[in-house]
C-alpha cells in the first residue's frame, strides 16, 4: 500500500530503508541519484526526521555524507508503525474500520483535515481498494464487498501499526482472547509460540469488532468435525470465556457460529491444524490434498537433489509448504514486506540456494490455475528456510573451501595468530596453512598450490592465483580484501556468503 502514501512520505520512507540497509556513510549525491531528486529536497527531509522521528537520526558529513542512528532496542518495525500513524489516508482507513455512519464533514473533523482533502483522500483508497472487492459506501462511508478481504487487510494492519495490541484494544478484550487460546491449548494437541497467540489474538479481535458492527462472512467452508468440539466447549462448564461478560465486551453474542466465523481460515477444510490431522488425512488419500501433497513432495525431493543435501524433517516441511499455499501466499503486508527483506538477506547470504530454488520452481505449482509472483517466491522462500533443519549449516558444509597459505617474516607464532583470525572471520570458506619453505625460491614453488597467498611483505612476486600483502594486525581493508577474493572465486560457486560481512 506504499502507493498510497504522499511522494514526501514515500521519498522519506524510501531514504531511511536505503540508510538502514547500507548502515553506513552515503554521500547524498548517491542518495540524490536513486531517489530521483535534488540534494536540497534531501537536507529537507533530515530536517523533517530529525524533529520528528525520535530516537531516530540522520547525521551528516561533508566528508563522507550521511547515516543514520538509533538506539540498540529499536528497528526498522517502528518507521512503519509510525508513517502508519502519522498519515491521514491511513488514519482515514482506519476509522472507516472502527465508525459508523459518519458524514464527510464528520470524518473530516476527526482527521483534522478539510473536507476537500478527506473527498480526494476517499477516491485514493477507492481506487486501491475496488480490485481487492472492497468498496466505500457512498452514503455511510462503511466498508462493505468482500468481507474476508476487509478482514484479512486489517489484520495485516493491526499487525504492522500496533506491535502493542493494548495501543489500540482494551485490556478487557486482549485478556478474553488470550483466555481462550490457553482453553484451546490445554484440551487439545496444538501448541502456540507467542508469534502464534499474537496472530490469532488480532484475528479474534479484528473479525469480533466487524461482527459487532453488524458484518458477517458469508463463505465458510468448515472442517465437518469442527462444530461439535466447539458445541462441547460452549457447553462445557470448566469454560473459561462467561458469555455474559463476552457480550459485555464485545457486544457480540458467544456463538458456534461466532467462533467458527472467527477462525474460518484455520477451520478450513483445506488448512490442516496439526501434523497428526494431516498424516490421517493423506493416509485416507482424500483429493484433492492427495494430489497437490504429491507435487509438493516431487519439487521437495527435486530441489534436495539438485542441492545434495537431505531433508531429515521431510514431512513438516511438506505439512509446512501444503498449509502457506491455502493460507498465507499473496500479499500480507502493509508497507513492510518482511519477506522481501528476508528474500534480500537470503540472496546474498545463500546465493546458490536461491538460484536452484528458482529453477525448481519453473517445474512446480500448487495446482493448475497457480501462479508464481515475487510475493508467493518471498514466502516458499522463507518457508523453505526457516523449516528446513540444518540447512545453513549443510550449505556450508558443501563449500568448497578457498586454499589460502600464510608467508611472513614474523614469528612463527605471530603467522599462526593470523591463520588463526583468518579462520575465525571466514569459517568453512578457508582452509588456512602456513608455508613450509624457509627461503624465498622455494616459497615461489610452493605458492602454486595455494589459492590464496597472504603475506606482509610489500610487492612479493609470488604464483598463488591471488596474493595481497596484510598489516601486522589486519586492518578492515585487509579483511575486506580476503571478502572479495572469496567472492570471486569459482570454487565457491556462489554456495553461501562469508560470516565476514562489512
Amino acid at each position: 500500500m506504499k502507493t498510497l502514501l504522499p511522494k514526501n512520505t514515500l521519498r522519506q520512507l524510501e531514504f531511511l530503508e536505503l540508510l538502514i540497509k547500507k548502515d553506513d556513510w552515503i554521500p547524498l549525491g548517491t542518495i540524490s541519484k536513486t531517489l530521483g531528486c535534488s540534494t536540497r529536497i534531501l537536507w529537507y527531509d533530515i530536517e523533517f526526521i530529525n524533529q520528528n522521528l525520535h530516537p531516530f537520526s540522520i547525521e551528516s558529513s561533508t566528508q563522507y555524507g550521511v547515516i543514520i542512528k538509533y538506539p540498540p532496542n529499536y528497528s526498522i518495525d517502528y518507521i512503519y508503525s509510525w508513517i502508519l500513524k502519522n498519515t491521514p489516508i491511513f488514519n482515514l482507513l482506519e476509522l472507516l474500520f472502527t465508525q459508523d455512519n459518519l458524514n464527510i464533514s464528520e470524518i473530516s473533523e476527526k482527521l483534522f483535515i478539510s473536507t476537500s482533502q478527506t473527498y480526494r483522500l476517499l477516491n485514493s483508497l477507492t481506487k486501491y481498494l475496488t480490485p481487492l472487492g472492497i468498496k466505500i459506501s457512498n452514503k455511510s462511508y462503511q466498508l462493505t464487498g468482500n468481507e474476508g478481504a476487509i478482514r484479512t487487510l486489517f489484520v495485516h494492519y493491526f499487525l504492522e501499526k500496533y506491535p502493542v495490541m493494548s495501543d489500540f484494544w482494551s485490556e478487557d478484550k486482549i485478556k478474553t482472547a488470550k483466555t481462550y487460546f490457553y482453553y484451546l491449548e490445554e484440551n487439545t494437541d496444538i501448541t502456540l509460540s507467542y508469534p502464534d497467540k499474537k496472530l490469532l489474538t488480532v484475528v479474534f479481535l479484528t473479525h469480533l469488532d466487524r461482527i459487532a458492527h453488524g458484518f458477517r462472512l458469508t463463505d465458510r467452508p468448515y472442517s465437518n468435525d469442527v462444530e461439535p468440539f466447539i458445541v462441547s466447549f460452549l457447553d462445557n462448564p470448566d469454560n473459561p470465556i462467561d458469555k455474559k461478560a463476552f457480550y459485555k465486551t464485545f457486544n457480540v453474542t458467544l456463538s458456534s457460529d461466532v467462533i467458527q466465523e472467527i477462525f474460518s481460515a484455520f477451520l478450513s477444510n483445506d488448512f490442516i491444524l496439526t501434523p497428526a490431522d494431516f498424516d490421517k488425512r493423506l493416509a485416507l488419500k482424500e483429493e484433492p490434498l492427495y494430489s497437490r501433497v504429491g507435487i509438493i513432495q516431487t519439487f521437495l525431493t527435486n530441489l534436495s537433489n539438485r542441492l545434495k543435501i537431505d531433508i531429515p524433517n521431510y514431512d513438516k516441511l511438506v505439512f509446512e509448504l501444503y498449509n502457506i499455499h491455502k493460507l498465507f501466499i499473496g500479499k500480507n503486508y502493509i508497507l513492510f514486506n518482511r519477506r522481501e527483506y528476508f528474500a534480500q538477506y537470503a540472496k546474498k547470504e545463500y546465493p546458490y540456494f536461491v538460484s536452484v530454488l528458482i529453477e525448481e520452481l519453473d517445474n512446480f505449482k500448487f495446482d493448475s490455475s497457480f501462479e508464481w509472483d515475487q510475493d508467493s517466491f518471498n514466502e516458499v522462500l522463507y518457508t523453505l528456510l526457516i523449516n528446513w533443519q540444518d540447512i545453513p549449516k549443510e550449505l556450508t558444509h558443501s563449500i568448497q573451501p578457498l586454499n589460502i597459505g600464510i608467508f611472513c617474516n614474523y614469528d612463527e607464532e605471530h603467522s599462526y595468530f593470523i591463520a588463526d583470525m583468518v579462520n575465525y572471520h571466514f569459517g568453512d570458506h578457508v582452509s588456512v596453512s602456513l608455508f613450509s619453505s624457509a627461503d624465498f625460491d622455494s616459497a615461489k614453488i610452493e605458492s602454486k598450490k595455494f589459492d590464496l597467498t597472504i603475506t606482509n611483505i610489500s610487492n612479493i612476486q609470488l604464483n598463488s592465483d591471488y596474493t595481497i600483502c596484510i598489516n601486522s594486525v589486519p586492518t578492515l581493508r585487509d579483511w575486506k580484501l580476503i571478502n572479495q577474493i572469496i567472492s570471486l572465486h569459482s570454487k565457491n560457486d556462489m554456495m553461501m556468503a562469508t560470516k565476514f560481512t562489512k
